[in-house]
């Protein structure tokens, strides 16, 4: 009797040493990871950081497609996914829980042979939310299944009622929820295919540990996005300008390359805007970027000076180059109808360039003022292109930069 107790209390001390050092073990594990996110919390490298721990699960990861509200898309690297199409993918964002491919979704199959692999599955990657979404969009519709009832966020159900309307269509409650900002899914992880099980675990594993690192790491992004976007037109703004130029400066300095920069505006704005309006004048700007920004090279970067100034940076680009590169924008402003509520539109833009060497330049400072003193030039008479020569020196009124410290301290 006495050797049988000693024997099962012997087993009961193993089993709980075990214990011990599995949760000691996983405790250092999540020690380790957490580590390894707060070194940095740039979303990307959150995302690789876990999509690195699944794979110690033995779960291959495949890629990652992120929720882009613009373009209602899945975006990776390299593919996407139209959020309003049937594919796994949208099901297990839209589901919040782990799917296996459809063979039945040509989506998934076209994913299958874009990711190299016969089957796929897709675990969602969440943030939790401190309020429900009825809450948060002050919902009276208590017909909802979701209303005061902790049945989860209504994206997650089937029915199609949205903030007290009933929608004719799911696609059409798909784009009100993806817009909505109580939906808080951030995309999905492509991974090959395995047990329910397994899915299972990775995402219960991601969900209950990690989504307060992937809530840090968005609301990073969106701060940085913040700083140094333009809300407006959606392309870099005066701060993130500088920042480029400088470190562009810098590289073509030490590489000895030429680099150029143009400063230009639209002709006659006040004047279009007392015409049309102030909002149709937000229009004219947000066209003009999205025209610049397709009508220059990748490694260019177009920026919203303010106002309705914007800038292009030319890398690795000569004088004579950004030159004949400015007339094929400028004309191609000109030829450009912007067409707003049955109204055609049209604009023209001034423009200068500065370049360095060429024009004995020393700092950005320099840089911006010398474009602008070339785009005064080219303002006495509108619609025209101007590049900087030493005669024009100070001709522009100073513009106000106490705002930014465009060079560092010597």
């Amino acid at each position: 009797m006495i050797s049988a107790l000693l024997i099962i209390s012997i087993a009961i001390s193993i089993i709980l040493y075990g214990m011990y050092i599995t949760k000691a073990r996983d405790v250092s594990n999540l020690k380790r990871i957490y580590n390894e996110l707060h070194s940095g919390n740039d979303l990307n490298n959150v995302i690789k950081v876990l999509s690195g721990e699944i794979s110690d699960m033995g779960i291959m990861v495949l890629a990652f497609f992120k929720k882009n509200r613009g373009t209602m898309h899945l975006e990776s690297e390299k593919d996407f996914l139209p959020i309003l199409q049937h594919s796994t993918a949208v099901k297990a964002l839209f589901s919040q829980t782990p799917q296996h491919a459809d063979d039945r979704y040509d989506v998934d199959k076209n994913m299958c042979k874009t990711l190299g692999q016969n089957r796929l599955a897709f675990i969602p990657l969440s943030i939790k939310g401190e309020s429900h979404c009825w809450q948060i969009n002050n919902c009276q519709d208590k017909q909802c299944k979701c209303h005061s009832s902790g049945r989860g966020p209504c994206w997650t159900q089937s029915e199609k009622h949205y903030r007290g309307d009933i929608l004719e269509t799911y696609n059409e409650k798909t784009k009100r929820c993806l817009n909505c900002q109580a939906f808080l899914p951030l995309g999905v992880l492509a991974v090959k295919d395995t047990s329910a099980w397994a899915l299972s675990r990775a995402h219960t594993f991601l969900d209950d540990k990690f989504s307060g690192a992937l809530k840090n790491a968005v609301n990073f992004e969106r701060a940085l996005y913040s700083a140094t976007t333009d809300h407006l037109t959606g392309i870099p703004n005066k701060r993130s300008l500088v920042i480029s130029l400088r470190a562009l400066l810098k590289l073509s300095a030490r590489h000895n390359e030429p680099l150029s920069f143009s400063m230009l505006d639209i002709d006659f704005f006040k004047k279009f805007n007392d015409t049309y309006g102030h909002q149709t004048g937000d229009f004219a700007l947000r066209g003009l970027a999205q025209l610049l920004y397709d009508s220059v090279r990748e490694s260019d970067i177009v920026a919203r000076y303010g106002g309705e100034e914007f800038s292009i940076i030319f890398p690795s680009t000569d004088k004579h180059t950004a030159f004949s590169v400015a007339q094929k924008i400028r004309k191609k402003v000109e030829g450009h109808v912007f067409k707003h509520e049955q109204q055609d539109l049209k604009i023209t833009i001034s423009m200068g360039i500065s370049s360095f060497p060429e024009d004995d330049i020393d700092s950005i400072t320099a840089l911006i003022e010398e474009a602008d003193a070339a785009l005064y030039q080219s303002k006495k008479t509108r619609n025209r292109v101007t590049a900087y020569e030493s005669r024009m020196s100070g001709t522009a009124p100073k513009k106000e930069r106490k705002e930014l410290s465009m060079d560092p301290p010597k």
